[in-house]
Order: structure tokens, then sequence, then C-alpha cells
């Protein structure tokens, strides 16, 4: 506990400095943040009708970063300034910190690790960017956290609270809140837990052989299980609904905002229109084994046998990659006009060589399936709710893929947590060289603009 609250401090005092660092290189609102420090500067003088139109999320950040504010203003004039207001998302930084190191005891027990996984989930290169930025993404993230760990404990009280108060920061957490509720019973340790935990690795045991009779024999098997431990069963069928009602009462919320509202956007709908863009999932495989490659490095050897062992998958997957590529390519106006973000120069390196590439997503798609897991409730829920999320993008953003991410760094059992923090600071480093010495003059914008993720 004396390690944890050392590390917490430290953390708390880097994420001030760092934030502190970043706001003397770009005092003034930057990119997204031109909308989102306005609208909070707003709430801070009342004003709680004021919406900008290019605002795309709910306003559960402009509200939270106000209540901080009006909180400290009590002890200590404080100005709703850009400062300020940045400041409040590094102030929720060692927050997350201390949310992580909890949950990561409850999941993997409370062996002395637990700070450094949770200390190389935090220390995500993006992550620490928008926490020292004004960015919707951190305390969206934060939230969605503190509700996976309420449930995961049984309280579903506070995990209701939670779920709901997650649209208020991003729409698209009704998927991962979906994730978590699905995942949550394979670590719970009540009969339903073991009987959805019996069936998982029954489901595992399968070869996956169609064309043989013991294939689709193992396969009713694993139904009648299915059937007659969990739907029939009056016990589990109560305990399942029991856990799932955060879900449920925050979808019926969600429901009735899309039939309000006639989207999933707020604000800015044709720049964010829904289309089919399955690539985003090649994207995100890439990305993730780019940003965890400290995985692969400290398990080299197992990671090879397991690609050995997919080599089929490895043919099939580049086929479906080509296939991707070849026939979605979506290309949004944004990607081809705004160099302040790091995924406009990767946007045209993989436009570029985008024929040569299906191998290499190929294998990034096995190098996360290597990291996930291994269950198939956890790994289909996963793709899943990825898919969901990214697919319907038409946009090749990086914040996209920060919770998917996140949530294989604190599940993983791949993890090397040393190595993971050290890159992860290496990133981190090279952004902030990036960030203070790169200036780009904009025509419509008035001061000088810096390049983020």
């Amino acid at each position: 506990m004396a390690k944890t609250r050392l590390i917490f401090g430290i953390v708390a005092a880097l994420s001030a400095t760092l934030a502190k660092f970043v706001h003397e290189i770009c005092p003034y609102p930057l990119i997204d943040e031109i909308f989102h420090i306005p609208a909070t500067q707003r709430y801070c003088e009342g004003n709680f009708a004021y919406w900008d139109p290019k605002i795309t999320t709910p306003p559960g950040p402009y509200l939270l970063a106000t209540g901080i504010l009006k909180f400290l203003n009590v002890f200590k004039p404080t100005e709703c300034d850009t400062k300020n207001i940045r400041m409040t998302n590094a102030f929720l930084f060692p927050i997350l910190f201390y949310v992580l190191t909890e949950f990561c005891a409850h999941l993997h027990g409370r062996p002395k690790s637990n700070s450094m996984r949770a200390l190389a989930v935090a220390t995500f290169p993006l992550t620490v960017t928008f926490s020292v930025l004004f960015y919707t993404d951190m305390s969206s993230l934060l939230v969605l956290l503190l509700f996976t760990s309420s449930l995961f404990r049984g309280n579903v009280v506070l995990a209701s609270l939670f779920a709901m108060l997650s649209l208020f920061f991003r729409q698209t957490n009704i998927v991962w809140l979906f994730f978590t509720s699905c995942i949550s019973f394979l670590f719970s340790n009540s009969t339903t837990g073991q009987a959805i935990r019996a069936i998982d690795r029954e489901i595992l045991a399968i070869e996956f052989k169609p064309w043989k009779k013991y294939f689709w024999e193992e396969i009713c098997s694993v139904g009648i299980h299915f059937l007659y431990r969990l739907v029939l069963d009056i016990s589990s069928l109560k305990y399942i609904f029991a856990f799932t009602f955060p879900l449920f009462s925050s979808l019926g919320a969600f429901i009735i905002f899309l039939q309000i509202n006639g989207s999933i956007v707020l604000g800015d709908k044709d720049a964010h229109t829904a289309v089919f863009n399955p690539a985003q999932l090649l994207y995100f495989s890439l990305f993730t084994c780019i940003f965890a490659l400290p995985c692969f490095v400290a398990n080299l050897f197992d990671a090879l046998k397991f690609s050995y062992q997919n080599l089929f998958k490895f043919v099939v997957l580049t086929v479906i990659s080509f296939l991707f590529i070849s026939n979605y390519d979506v290309v949004h106006p944004y990607n081809l006009a705004d160099n302040r973000h790091a995924c406009f120069y990767a946007w045209r390196f993989l436009h570029k060589y985008r024929a040569f590439l299906p191998p290499v997503y190929a294998a990034s798609i096995l190098g996360v399936s290597y990291l996930l897991p291994r269950s198939f409730l956890w790994s289909f829920a996963f793709w899943i709710c990825t898919g969901a999320t990214v697919v319907p993008q038409k946009l090749f953003e990086f914040r996209y893929f920060m919770v998917p991410f996140t949530m294989v760094l604190i599940f993983s059992q791949k993890l090397s947590c040393r190595l993971q923090i050290i890159w992860n600071l290496i990133l981190l480093a090279a952004w902030l060289f990036i960030f203070k010495t790169k200036e780009l003059d904009w025509k419509s914008e008035d001061q000088i603009q810096r390049i983020i993720w």
C-alpha cells in the first residue's frame, strides 16, 4: 500500500508537471480544444444552454471540468481559463492510475506488480497526451473504468450509476458497457460464472473441422450444456439479469437518445456519417501491435510458435485483408488535409503502400489474438465490440482505438510491465519532441499549430 501511495504521488506530480510543460509550449486552445474549452467556459459562467454545433459528443466532460473548477474556487480563486481547464484532465490522470491499480489488484490478485501493470496501462501515450490537453477521451475512459471496476466487484448499484454517467461522456460507451457486462461473468465466483467458464472451455476445446461428424456433435453438446445450465436454470437467469441491469437500464436511455436525436452523433453530422469501413479493424490491429510491441519482445519464442501454429489462418486473413483494402477504400477529407495529427502521416503511408500491406495486417490480427486472454467469450465479445465502434467510422483516428487497446493491456497475460512502461515513455518523449519543435502555419488559425496523435 505504501508503495502504491508513493507511485500515486509521483504520478500526480509528473502529470501536473507535464501539463504545465505542454501549456507553456501551447498556451492557447489547440485543434479540437477550440470547441471544448469555450464550451466549458460557458458552463463556468452558468450558461448550460450553450452548444457548439461542431461538438459531436455529450457535455459530460464540460460539466465535470466545471465542477472541479468550482470546487477549487471555494478554497482559492480559480479562473476558468485554458490552463486550468486543461489541468482538470491532468487532475483526473492520477485518479485513473488509482482506479487501474485497484482493478488490476481485484483482477489479478494482489502481487506487487499491480501498480506496475496499472502504470503500464496508464502511461499509454494517447492517454497521457489527452490528459494534458482538454480532450474528452480522458474523462470518458475514467468513467468507463469506474463502471468496469464496480461491476467486477459485484456493486450493481454503483455500476448502474457509472454506466449511465458514461453515456454523458461518449455515446459509443454503450458498446463497451455491453463488452464489460459480457466478460464479467468469466471472472465471477458464482455458480453461473463457473457454468459460463465451463462452457467457454468446451468451445475452446472444439477443433474447427466442420466436415467432420464429431465437430457437429461437440457443437450440439455445448448447446445442450448452455440450455440446461443457463437458459433453463432460474437461479442463473436471475443472476444474469441482476448483473446486466446496468447495461439494459443504460441501453434504454441510449435508445431514447437515438429517438430524440435521430443519430448517434450530436453535432457536425455531415463530417461524421456512419459508413461500412472494415479496414478500420486492420488499422486497429496494426496500431495495437506497434504500441504493444514489448509484449511480443518479452514472449518472442512463444509468439513465433503461435504464428507457426496459425499459418493457415494467416493465409486466410491475408486474403480477407486484401479484399477489404481493395473494395472498401474509404477516405475522409480530414485524413487528407489535417496535418496536425500523426494519423495524417500514418494514413498517407498506409494508403500509398496499401497493395503490399495485407500480409502485415494479417500478422497484426494474429498478433492481437495472441495478446487476448484464452477465452472464446472474451475474444468474441472484444472483436464484435471493437468492430461496432471502429467499422462505422469514416475517419481514421487513433483516438478511436484507445478503449479497446486499454482493455487489451489490462487483461492480457502477455504484458511485460517494465518493458511496456519504457516503450510508452519512449513514444511519449518522441511525441513531446515533435510537439515542441514542429510548428505548423494554418491560414485559418491565428496561432501556431502543433502535432498531436
